[in-house]
């Protein structure tokens, strides 16, 4: 007898079983609305951040040479001299290169603008941010056989061979 009232019982439960009321999300409130953070995030400075804003290559091929034009820009953005990136260039194509007149830098070869932009990237990473702390606010200093940096944010100096 008992059996069959668990039965009865579990049976019922069954057919009125509650449902939980699901927790409804709590309004946000209106100092943090979508556009507010948007427009706050719009506003921070982009110095001492980690995002570092590098223009694009601008390259013509012309005769079998290529055309940076923008180096120069390029440089100015990492904080570099544009030699040093047109050393990074020609060790990465293995070719020669040269500057111009109009403060251009002319590469032997074909280059497409993508693959530029690459080695930009590639030469960011190795030389300009920092292995610690990963900011992009370093100085550097040319030795006969190492490259030294030194990091404006966490006092890190560290050294590439070149």
């Amino acid at each position: 007898m008992e059996e069959c009232e668990l039965a009865e019982m579990r049976a019922a439960l069954v057919g009125k079983k509650k449902r939980k009321a699901k927790p409804r999300p709590e309004p946000v409130p209106e100092e943090y609305t979508y556009i507010y953070l948007l427009q706050r995030a719009k506003s921070m400075k982009v110095n001492g951040s980690r995002v570092l804003m590098i223009p694009p290559a601008d390259c013509l091929i012309e005769n079998h040479r290529t055309c940076f034009a923008n180096i120069g820009k390029v440089c100015r953005s990492i904080n570099r001299t544009p030699e040093s990136l047109a050393k990074f260039i020609t060790k990465e194509f293995n070719t020669e290169a040269s500057f111009r007149k109009d403060d251009a830098l002319y590469i032997k070869g074909k280059f497409d603008t993508g693959k530029i932009n690459t080695l930009i990237r590639e030469f960011v990473k190795r030389y300009v941010q920092c292995s610690s702390c990963k900011y992009f606010q370093t100085t550097a200093v040319y030795t006969k056989k190492y490259l030294r940096f030194k990091c404006e944010i966490c006092n890190e100096v560290f050294r590439v061979e070149l």
